[in-house]
């Protein structure tokens, strides 16, 4: 079996002389090595040979247990170097590596840069030596916040919006999410969060019905007689390092937008004057306490309420979306097993009722929740149609030669 054999170039930064991996490679599981990434090499070696200098290594391995990942590898050795210029004769690479080096420059020598084209590992285009990075560079150079796919995850985001969310949640910045029910806009939350390593504290929005008890806090007669202010959760939670995920957000009471916009602007404070005595009246807001909503937004959902501007004002917006119908239909046959062609037809048919939604011509959607339940019932034994009948139809009002009923049995029949 050929050996793994990979590449790495020392580079400049400030007065540093840094080894980076080359682009253009995977590791043995066959994920994408950052290029932004230091790498651990002997430093003597490095040091002996110019800036820009290519070594190789037969090992590489991330070490996430500091600060900064950072790659190691085992015993480098120049391959751009010609054997007459290297500085000692210990210091020949082998003939795989040499070969390896060989095959890779055949290959991607087009596409490097003057600085051997280091960038951030994704997509191979080099940067200036020595520029600061962004943060959005330095996220997605660190395998640490890598996105969510359908291979690895089972799940399925786009990429502006996976590093969106990310990046404001870095940022101490407030995240509202929009979109269809059933998109995925509370789970893209919590996967963020386990990738970033902060707590989510989930907040039901459409479940409170009162707001000031549930957020803030009751009165209770204490064991003596005495009247003592109880502090509800929110109180406690706003005090710590975590995200506070606002779930459906636009089924919420109005007074909600009262007790929230204190928190959310420059105040950074949730007022709490229904409390008496010594208790505090005013609880600040932790510095690194990050507030997501979702909502669904439109006239289609009963039981939402139009967000106050004012309110809508103190978030960055992000708008979700139904994954492309491809990439639906991989994520069902992945995660239950079941025949493509049966994927097929159920995206099929929720990707046409969709689209009578969008043309107004029916009120409810059939989200990626409900594809999934067709998917499993297939899963279970139930041909594709059976499952579609059991997971579509009973959304909608009407029978099956009338109403929206009607036009999504038809819609099934078709396929």
């Amino acid at each position: 079996m050929p050996k793994e054999i990979y590449l790495f170039t020392t580079i400049k930064e400030g007065s540093r002389n840094r080894l980076r991996p080359m682009p253009f490679q995977k590791d043995k599981a066959g994920k994408a090595i950052f290029t932004r990434l230091n790498v651990q090499g002997s430093t003597e070696m490095r040091e002996t040979y110019p800036i820009g200098t290519v070594f190789a290594s037969e090992t590489i391995e991330i070490r996430t247990g500091g600060e900064t990942p950072f790659y190691a590898a085992g015993d480098i050795f120049p391959v751009s170097v010609r054997r007459a210029d290297l500085a000692d004769p210990r210091h020949e690479p082998s003939p795989e590596m040499t070969a390896a080096y060989n095959t890779y420059m055949a290959v991607n020598g087009d596409k490097l840069g003057k600085d051997n084209g280091v960038s951030d590992g994704a997509s191979g285009e080099g940067t200036a030596k020595g520029r600061p990075l962004s943060l959005l560079e330095k996220l997605r150079s660190n395998p640490r916040y890598e996105k969510p796919s359908v291979e690895n995850d089972g799940f399925y985001v786009e990429d502006d919006i996976w590093w969106g969310l990310v990046t404001n949640l870095i940022d101490n910045e407030n995240t509202l999410f929009k979109g269809p029910t059933g998109s995925g806009k509370t789970q893209i939350v919590r996967k963020a969060c386990e990738k970033i390593g902060i707590p989510c504290r989930v907040y039901d929005m459409g479940s409170m019905y009162d707001p000031l008890s549930e957020m803030l806090g009751v009165h209770r007669i204490s064991s003596d007689g005495r009247s003592v202010f109880d502090y509800a959760r929110f109180t406690r939670d706003i005090q710590t390092e975590c995200v506070i995920l606002l779930d459906e957000l636009s089924r919420a009471t109005p007074g909600v937008n009262n007790i929230l916009m204190p928190c959310l602007d420059d105040r950074r404070t949730l007022p709490c004057e229904m409390a008496g005595g010594s208790d505090a009246r005013s609880i600040p807001v932790h510095p690194k306490c990050r507030f997501v909503a979702t909502a669904n937004i439109g006239g289609e959902y009963n039981g939402t309420h139009p967000l106050d501007p004012a309110l809508k004002d103190r978030f960055d917006i992000i708008e979700m979306r139904y994954m492309p119908p491809d990439v639906e239909i991989g994520l069902l046959t992945r995660r239950f097993r079941i025949p493509k062609a049966d994927a097929v037809n159920i995206v099929n048919v929720a990707t046409t009722v969709r689209n009578l939604v969008d043309k107004g011509d029916l009120q409810d959607t059939l989200s990626t929740r409900e594809t999934l339940r067709a998917a499993r019932r297939v899963a279970q034994g139930w041909t594709a149609r059976q499952a579609m009948e059991l997971a579509f139809l009973e959304r909608y009002e009407g029978t099956r030669s009338d109403g929206p009923k009607a036009i999504v049995w038809q819609t099934i029949l078709s396929r």
